[in-house]
């Protein structure tokens, strides 16, 4: 991987990648191959810009010839876990940049009536979701909103109109990344991360990549250890804790 460095401070280093923007694939291999080193206190990994920034606790010079080896794509060797936390932050810090410049490029470029008309067609589906459930007669936040927004709208007062929408837009967004970046952590937690199991044999048991088991394969599971494969207990006792079921 080639790269300058753009500063380095006591135990931090800022590098810039001279490929550019990069894909979320290879962010993804660039950020996990450097958090799964025990030298790597933290890293930030910057899509748009190809940056990144490391903390680090030991010599750079170390670090740095592993990012000079590292590969951005498959032959890495990097394990990404199936949910990627840094994926589905990167994807709503997008969205609400997004939102944020066209709100002001909207006011820059574009004549009052215009943006009257946009705000219109931007309020339509919360005034719409209020009123069906007002119909339901069920109150919720919906209604709420809606209500502000239809009045600001029927008094001609369009920039709040659309102050209201933006916010809750972006209220909405904050929410649903809230909720998906809980579902992301809880299923990172109840992840296996299983990479070596006990393979048992004929003489002493031998300690194997879990890919290579096939079905029919004995492998043995001690107290504590998490139970990788699905199977049948062949041999010995346990308690076992289905908690995360």
């Amino acid at each position: 991987m080639r790269y300058r460095i753009k500063r380095q401070a006591q135990n931090r280093l800022h590098l810039i990648l001279e490929r550019g923007r990069l894909t979320k694939e290879e962010a993804d291999i660039l950020y996990y191959a450097l958090i799964e080193r025990r030298d790597v206190v933290r890293a930030s990994v910057y899509v748009r810009t190809g940056e990144v920034s490391v903390q680090y606790r030991s010599d750079p010079q170390e670090l740095l010839a592993y990012l000079d080896s590292l590969k951005l794509n498959e032959e890495s060797g990097v394990k990404i876990p199936s949910v990627s936390a840094r994926a589905t932050s990167e994807e709503y810090k997008e969205k609400i940049i997004g939102k944020l410049i066209r709100r002001y490029m909207k006011r820059l470029l574009l004549p009052a009536s215009i943006r009257a008309v946009f705000t219109v067609k931007d309020a339509i589906p919360f005034v719409w979701h209020g009123l069906k459930d007002v119909f339901r007669g069920k109150f919720s936040a919906e209604i709420v909103h809606a209500s502000a927004i239809s009045a600001s709208l029927l008094t001609g007062d369009f920039p709040t109109a659309s102050s209201i929408t933006f916010l809750t837009e972006i209220g909405e967004l904050l929410e649903e990344w809230t909720y998906k970046k809980s579902v992301d952590d809880l299923a990172q937690s109840l992840a296996l991360n299983v990479t070596k199991v006990w393979k048992v044999t004929d003489g002493p048991d031998v300690l194997v990549d879990i890919e290579t088991i096939k079905a029919g394969d004995r492998i043995r599971v001690t107290m504590g250890n998490v139970i990788p494969l699905d199977g049948t207990i062949t041999d010995g006792v346990a308690m076992i804790n289905q908690a995360a079921l």
